[in-house]
């Protein structure tokens, strides 16, 4: 008969799997969950012991649920969260995320474009709100040498904007009355929502969306310190709840006040302020990475508003608030000029606007109704593309201070809204509605094929949103081939670092090539920017290369580094070739022309 093995306490007769349980949680707390697993497979008593709900529920939470609850989007996706059996739940999802992990390290290994693509999509037919949450941890984990490499963090990345794009698409073509009459309700009783879908064009979504709920949860902490119970809030009258709100929502959002970097003044004209792209995407308002645009603004107080049972709809350029104290029952929310948002009833807003009309009949009964008319989901997607989104991108220097400065001015988001995501999604914008604009039509027809191929190279994960299917077979018409754009024949000069000798920025080299006697280098930035330049304007990079990597690789990881190097050879003080680029060096022919020196 085996002797059973037990462990002992120093100092007690008792072995350590009789310890009370609330010892046990408070150990657990200091393990890692290999150990708890190890722990497991000593004896039964143990296994019992360390399985129990109240140490694994909050490890299930910290992993997935915390973060599928945050998300705003795919939330209305997830399964009923489970009551019990915890430990069974995490061993199931963790043995599904070993799954996708050895797919995704398959679909960097894969060379076969055709063989690529399949992948690629069959990834994508898994539950959304499943992959979305296992895709941003690795995402946000960034670059870990041997274990995460950079090409499998660009596409993790490429998938999670197909995810979300999925809820950007529906906003521009409603396939019924029922689809287009929910929408408009949503633009104008929900308005935020609206743009948290509109957000989802932003390559940064995930990452931004815990800066949403810190502002909620420091409201309703500041609402509990100033009332004993949040329903003597609720007993105010809702134009006062308005009120007092967008007066706490200031302490945490500083989009209402006049920026003072970015205004300027030209001959004792009133200031002017200079909008960016960033003003526009709402989840970089609520991270402070923006000043806000007026109907963003409103949405974000007609949010907050709902949160405490205050019902409104969005105007043009007026939230309208549901007041029985006042006259008609309404109460009025804009911004001023100064972007500060104030309240008022109706004679004062017919005091304000018929100014402008020679009779005040004629204005309230032919303007005041148009100015009032709920806002529709077409005027806020038009607002929304033709212009915010057609302003500038936010300026920065040059770079080394450039990483700096981007860390500095997207703390949250990590970079700047890319110029191509914005062209990519007006582009897609502008041809839907130009084709339900002209109905039905052969040329409506034509439209609707080149706007398919062109979603098919930009992002051909895309096209499962857009028509249910895969319909377009060419296998070699997809955004991975930017790295087949890039002619290589020799790797010993691609992965090192160069200087812009006028602008000082750092660059990577792909490629070189000589055309008429002079020299061109094909670089990528850290914006993942590829540009070809001539050699004469560069010069090796003369600092320390592993500083300089460890200064950008948080910003790089969410480029399309990724479709070239999986890394950086701290050896080498270069970047390493991802497996696809080392196969397409192996197979060139050996009489091609070698690269030039620099």
């Amino acid at each position: 008969m085996t002797k059973r093995r037990s462990l002992y306490m120093v100092g007690s007769a008792s072995t350590i799997d009789h310890l009370p349980p609330e010892i046990w949680l408070c150990i657990s707390k200091l393990l890692k969950t290999s150990d708890l697993h190890n722990l497991c497979l000593i004896n039964r008593r143990l296994y019992i012991t360390v399985t129990t709900d109240a140490i694994w529920k909050k490890r299930c939470y910290d992993r997935w649920i915390n973060q599928e609850t945050l998300d705003i989007l795919t939330g209305n996706d997830c399964d009923p969260i489970p009551v019990s059996q915890w430990y069974s739940y995490y061993l199931q999802r963790a043995k599904w995320e070993r799954k996708m992990f050895s797919l995704l390290q398959e679909l960097t290994e894969e060379t076969n474009p055709q063989y690529f693509r399949e992948k690629y999509l069959h990834i994508l037919q898994f539950r959304q709100y499943k992959l979305a949450t296992f895709l941003h941890r690795i995402i946000n984990q960034g670059y870990i040498p041997e274990e995460r490499p950079l090409d499998l963090i660009t596409y993790a990345n490429n998938l999670l904007k197909n995810i979300r794009h999925r809820y950007v698409f529906p906003l521009f073509y409603p396939t019924n009355a029922t689809e287009l009459k929910n929408l408009n309700s949503m633009a104008s009783r929900d308005a935020e929502m609206v743009y948290l879908r509109l957000s989802a064009i932003d390559t940064a979504f995930h990452d931004l969306l815990d800066a949403r709920e810190f502002v909620f949860s420091g409201i309703y902490s500041d609402l509990l310190q100033k009332y004993k119970k949040i329903e003597e809030f609720l007993k105010l009258r809702p134009v006062t709840r308005v009120s007092k709100l967008i007066s706490i929502s200031t302490d945490y959002l500083d989009c209402f006040s006049q920026p003072n970097d970015t205004v300027h003044e030209t001959n004792n004209r009133d200031p002017e302020r200079e909008l960016h792209r960033e003003d526009f995407m709402l989840l970089r308002v609520y991270s402070r990475e923006s000043r806000g645009y007026k109907t963003i603004i409103l949405a974000i107080i007609q949010a907050i508003a709902k949160r405490f049972n205050v019902e409104s709809y969005l105007a043009r350029d007026h939230l309208v608030v549901l007041e029985p104290e006042f006259p008609d029952g309404q109460a009025f929310v804009t911004i001023n000029e100064d972007y500060q948002p104030y309240i008022f009833n109706r004679e004062d807003l017919i005091s304000v606007w018929s100014s402008n009309f020679p009779h005040t009949v004629n204005f309230e009964s032919m303007a005041l109704p148009a100015l009032l008319e709920p806002m529709s989901i077409q005027h806020l997607l038009t607002e929304f593309f033709r212009e915010l989104l057609r302003c500038k991108p936010r300026p920065f220097e040059g770079y080394p201070d450039r990483a700096h400065a981007l860390r500095d001015m997207f703390p949250y988001g990590k970079v700047e809204v890319p110029r191509d995501v914005i062209m990519y999604f007006s582009f897609i914008y502008d041809l839907f509605d130009g084709m339900f604009e002209s109905g039905m039509t052969s040329l409506r027809g034509q439209i609707l094929r080149d706007l398919l191929n062109y979603v098919n190279a930009n992002n051909f994960g895309d096209l499962n949103i857009i028509i249910g299917q895969n319909a377009l077979k060419e296998p070699n018409d997809c955004w991975s081939n930017k790295r087949d754009y890039v002619l290589l024949d020799d790797d010993n000069k691609i992965g090192y670092f160069y200087k812009d000798i006028e602008t000082d920025d750092t660059l990577c080299a792909l490629n070189q090539y000589e055309v008429d006697g002079k020299i061109f280098v094909t670089t990528i930035d850290i914006l993942g920017e590829i540009r070809v330049r001539l050699a004469e304007g560069l010069m090796p990079f003369q600092g320390d290369c592993d500083m300089l990597w460890k200064s950008f690789s948080c910003v790089v990881s969410r480029t399309d580094w990724g479709l070239f190097f999986k890394g950086y050879d701290e050896e080498k003080h270069r970047m390493q070739l991802s497996s696809y680029i080392e196969e397409k060096l192996f197979n060139l022919l050996d009489d091609e022309q070698p690269l030039y020196h620099l």
